[in-house]
This record gives C-alpha cells, sequence and structure tokens, in this order.
C-alpha cells in the first residue's frame, strides 16, 4: 500500500524489517513473499535515490557555479572601482593643474593690468613733461636772446654757466615722479621697509616724498633695471644739452 501511495521510502524501510524479522523467526513463507515484493521496491528505493543524489549533485554544481558567477562579479565590481577611483584620482589631479593654470593667468592678468596702467600714467606723465619742457625751453631761450640783444654779456655768461635751472629742472623731476610712482603705489614705502630690519628702515625726510634709495627700487619695482642710470639721465641730458 505504501509502495502504491508513492512512500518509496517508508516502504523500503518497512519491508527491509520485514525481511530481517522474518529471516529472525525463521518464518520461510514470509521470507519468499517478501522476496517476490522486495526487488519491486528495492529498484524503485534505487531509482529514488539515484534520483535525489542526481538533484543534490546538481544543487551543488549550481551553487559552485553561482557562488563562481559571484566571485566574477565581485571582482567586476572590485576593478570598475578601481578604474573609478584612478578616474577621479586623474580628473582631481585635471583639476589641480588647471586651478594652478588659472591662478598662474590670473597672475599674468593681473601684471598686464598693472603694466598696462603704469604705461598709460607714465605716457602720459612723460607727454606732458616734454611739454612743460618745450615751454621752459623756449623762454629760457627769449631771456638769453634779450639779454644778448640788449648787450648784457656779463649777465649772459652768468645765466649759461648757472646751474640753478638744473637743480630746479631736477627736483621738479624728482618730485613729478614721486608724485606718479606713490600714486600708483601708496604703500610703497610701508611695503618696503616692511622687509627691512627696523635700523635698515628708510623714512623720507620732511621735504620729500622718496629718497634717492627709495627711487632706485621703485624704479626696480617698474621693472627697470638699470636704475642708477636711469635716476641720472635727467640732469645728464640737461647738462649736456646746456
Amino acid at each position: 500500500l505504501l509502495y502504491e501511495d508513492g512512500d518509496i521510502d517508508r516502504a523500503y524501510d518497512y519491508m527491509k524489517c520485514a525481511l530481517e524479522d522474518a529471516g529472525a523467526c525463521n518464518a520461510r513463507a514470509r521470507i519468499v513473499e517478501a522476496a517476490e515484493i522486495y526487488p519491486v521496491i528495492d529498484r524503485a528505493y534505487r531509482i529514488r535515490s539515484d534520483r535525489k543524489q542526481r538533484t543534490i549533485v546538481g544543487l551543488l554544481l549550481g551553487s559552485v557555479l553561482l557562488a563562481a558567477s559571484l566571485v566574477l562579479s565581485l571582482l567586476h565590481v572590485y576593478r570598475q572601482m578601481q578604474h573609478l577611483r584612478q578616474a577621479r584620482r586623474a580628473l582631481s589631479d585635471a583639476n589641480a593643474r588647471l586651478q594652478t593654470a588659472n591662478d598662474a593667468l590670473s597672475d599674468v592678468n593681473r601684471t598686464l593690468l598693472e603694466a598696462n596702467a603704469i604705461k598709460e600714467e607714465y605716457i602720459a606723465q612723460y607727454i606732458n613733461r616734454c611739454s612743460v619742457y618745450i615751454d621752459k625751453l623756449d623762454h629760457y631761450r627769449r631771456r638769453l636772446m634779450k639779454l644778448a640783444q640788449s648787450g648784457r654779456t656779463d649777465e649772459l655768461l652768468r645765466t649759461v654757466r648757472s646751474t640753478e635751472l638744473i637743480a630746479d629742472e631736477r627736483r621738479e623731476f624728482y618730485a613729478e615722479f614721486d608724485r606718479t610712482f606713490l600714486g600708483l603705489f601708496p604703500h610703497f614705502v610701508e611695503e618696503f621697509n616692511a622687509l627691512l630690519h627696523p635700523a635698515d628702515r628708510i623714512t623720507p625726510k620732511a621735504d620729500e616724498r622718496l629718497t634717492t634709495e627709495l627711487r632706485i627700487f621703485a624704479l626696480i619695482r617698474l621693472g627697470i633695471t638699470d636704475s642708477a642710470r636711469a635716476l641720472q639721465a635727467p640732469a645728464s641730458s640737461r647738462a649736456h644739452f646746456m
């Protein structure tokens, strides 16, 4: 009945137990009867066991394949994360280089703007200075002409030999240079002295805005490296003209 109901495991166990009991009791009729049915149940039991074993093996293989697929997937994800991390690092480095380039470009633009402002200011001052100097030369020429025409030779010689005009022009040139430069860099003296020891700091006198030393460094600040020659140029050119 159990075999017909499909309960092969219990039928096999009961049949095996019945054979053992019949053998123990030496009941030949029961042994013969059980021997006729036992091969059928045993065969069905073995077939069922083989199926179960194949199913278990299949499940194990499936589990192994699934685990292998999972490991491969994890390795793939790990590699992708490594690539992503490298890409982010490369992007960060590129952004850093771009920021550095932008900062450098900003510094260059700032320098160019400052240079343009300096150039425009000093071109305007140069044109104005030339105009004023031409007027002074014309006035000086007419004065010498009057002295020559009136026959005042001694006064003419004293005027020509006098260095007062040169000294006045030099003072005016320095005063105008100081005013223009400090207009562009109003904190130059304080910033320059901040780089020096207190005992070495340079303080202009009450009647001047920049000293000779400060003018030399002011010219260097403007990009003129031959500062001593540049400072001597106005005076030497006037002396040569006179």
